[in-house]
């Protein structure tokens, strides 16, 4: 499919192709190859937004056939971990470039983590989650979030 109004710079939407994969095109044809998958029907690819290149995957699975990890061009790599029942344990976001950090969030019986720092955790209606301030104040103050 050929978005002729296409938009690389807009920030809205999810439909956007990436400036870097439109000037390596040239003129983009029916004949571009977007998408690659594997033989398991996972995505492998995916060069509107930069996940892989025209030779190299962007996505890798594991052995449970759940995204392991995926490296954006020029942006950087996500890398998850999991139980060996899948459940999420954890995901390490490497940014690269200019303003280059590392944020890790782990998964922990409901308890989301960033980088050690209690988030959020879930209740019934919703999650509670952490008002942080500064200076940290003490006792915690939380939020609640109704779903």
């Amino acid at each position: 499919m050929i978005d002729a109004q296409n938009d690389p710079l807009t920030k809205l939407g999810d439909s956007r192709t990436s400036q870097t994969y439109m000037t390596s095109l040239g003129t983009k044809t029916a004949a571009a190859n977007d998408y690659t998958y594997d033989v398991n029907g996972n995505l492998l690819k995916d060069l509107n937004k930069d996940i892989g290149t025209a030779g190299a995957s962007g996505i890798q699975y594991n052995h449970l056939n759940l995204p392991y990890q995926l490296t954006v061009q020029g942006k950087g790599t996500i890398t998850y971990i999991y139980d060996a029942t899948g459940n999420k344990l954890e995901k390490k976001v490497i940014e690269t470039g200019s303003s280059a950090k590392t944020t890790v969030t782990d998964y922990v019986n409901g308890f989301v983590y960033e980088n050690n720092v209690l988030q959020f955790f879930g209740q019934e209606e919703g999650r509670i989650r952490m008002k942080h301030t500064t200076p940290v104040s003490n006792p915690a103050v939380y939020a609640f979030d109704y779903f």
